[in-house]
Formats: structure tokens, C-alpha cells, sequence
């Protein structure tokens, strides 16, 4: 970007702010002039109420950024910058806490932006994984068998259990038990049908020999000789 497109890294900022979610009211006039304290309150949202994991972090470092000063917030700042994220800003403290130097005040916040939201990206994945790794259970191997517990062997005789409770489904018999069923019905009913037979069959040979018997009584002589 050109020196003097004031316009332009404004137009940058406004991007990075809604990355940033800063919802308060910008002074973009007052930055155009380089006004120092309409760029602190943006530097102190990103890095005290942006991110909790990049406060955080920062916390270990022993550097403190809520509660102070605007120079000793500034400070900070730029120890943050020098120490952590590696970079030299192009304008001193000095110079930032005066009127003026607005393109480069306006290049810096962008900077600054740019590093808090990585930052905080980074430190946010690492805190998953971490708490991902914290929450794994290692749970105990089954063992599997090749072959069931219980062998049924073949030719032993299993007794089936019939319940009378109305809840449980009804077991039909095996097929040879109902075969057999069957059987054991077909000669009841063989038996109950064989005296019938029998009297029956009684019936009719009584009344052939009752019919012979009176054909035989027909031919005989009317007139029989009795001997005294």
C-alpha cells in the first residue's frame, strides 16, 4: 500500500476490526488525524477482552494488561509485540502518544490486529486438543471366543421349558415331537374305530346265517314222520 493512501489502510482496518468483533463506535475521523486515544481503546480490546485464552497466555509471560495506565498499557504493548510476536513497530512510544503520524499509527493497529487473531486461533486449537486428550478413556480389550460357551452336542435330547405366563410367547414343540404327536392321535383313533369294526361285522354274519337258516327250513317236507 502507498504512503499517504490514509484512505485505504482505513478501509483495512474497518475489515479487521469485524474479525476483531469490536462492536463500539470508531472514531475514524480522529484516526485520520492519528489521534492517540482513539486507537488505545481499540489496542485494549484486543488485547484484554478479545481473546480469554490469549490473556491467559499473556498472564504466564508476567505481563499485565488490565488496570493500568495508558503508558504503562502502551508499554506493554510493545513489549508484547517485541517479545512474543517478534515485531518492531516503526513508531515509538513517544511518538504514538503524540498527534500526527496517522498512516503508521493506522498501519500498527492493523498489525496488531492481524497477530491477536492468529494468536488466539492458534492457542484455541491447542486448547481442543488438549482437552480432547484429557477426555479420552482407554477402555478394556474384549475377549473373543472362537466357539460359543455352551455346546450343544449332537444327539443329546434339550428339554424345552413351556411357560404359562401370558407375557411370555408361546414355544411351539420341535417337529419330531409333533410328528410323533401325530402318530400316537393316528392310533387312538385306529383303536377307537377297530371294536366298531368288529360289531358291525358281528351283525351282518348273525343275519346271513339267521337268512340261511330260514331258506333251509323252506325246503324241507311239510310232513315229518316222528318215530315213538
Amino acid at each position: 500500500m502507498a504512503t499517504g493512501d490514509i484512505k485505504g489502510r482505513l478501509r483495512k482496518l474497518q475489515v479487521l476490526l469485524r474479525s476483531l468483533k469490536y462492536h463500539c463506535e470508531v472514531d475514524y475521523h480522529g484516526l485520520a488525524k492519528g489521534d492517540p486515544s482513539c486507537f488505545l481503546p481499540i489496542m485494549n480490546h484486543a488485547f484484554t477482552s478479545f481473546s480469554p485464552f490469549l490473556t491467559e497466555h499473556l498472564m504466564s509471560f508476567g505481563v499485565e494488561v488490565t488496570g493500568t495506565s495508558d503508558q504503562r498499557f502502551l508499554e506493554c504493548v510493545y513489549k508484547i509485540l517485541r517479545d512474543i510476536f517478534h515485531y518492531k513497530p516503526l513508531l515509538s512510544k513517544q511518538q504514538f502518544h503524540q498527534f500526527g503520524f496517522a498512516e503508521r499509527k493506522v498501519s500498527l493497529l492493523c498489525d496488531v490486529i492481524t497477530f491477536v487473531v492468529q494468536k488466539h486461533k492458534e492457542l484455541s486449537n491447542s486448547s481442543k486438543v488438549s482437552l480432547d486428550n484429557s477426555m479420552t478413556v482407554i477402555l478394556p480389550l474384549q475377549v473373543i471366543h472362537d466357539r460359543p460357551l455352551v455346546e450343544r452336542h449332537v444327539g443329546s435330547y434339550t428339554p424345552v421349558l413351556y411357560s404359562l405366563s401370558s407375557d411370555e410367547p408361546e414355544q411351539e414343540p420341535p417337529e419330531d415331537e409333533e410328528h410323533d404327536l401325530e402318530e400316537e392321535e393316528n392310533q387312538e383313533d385306529d383303536g377307537d374305530k377297530n371294536p366298531q369294526q368288529e360289531t358291525v361285522l358281528l351283525t351282518i354274519v348273525r343275519k346271513s346265517l339267521f337268512a340261511c337258516l330260514l331258506i333251509s327250513l323252506s325246503h324241507s317236507p311239510s310232513h315229518i314222520t316222528y318215530s315213538y
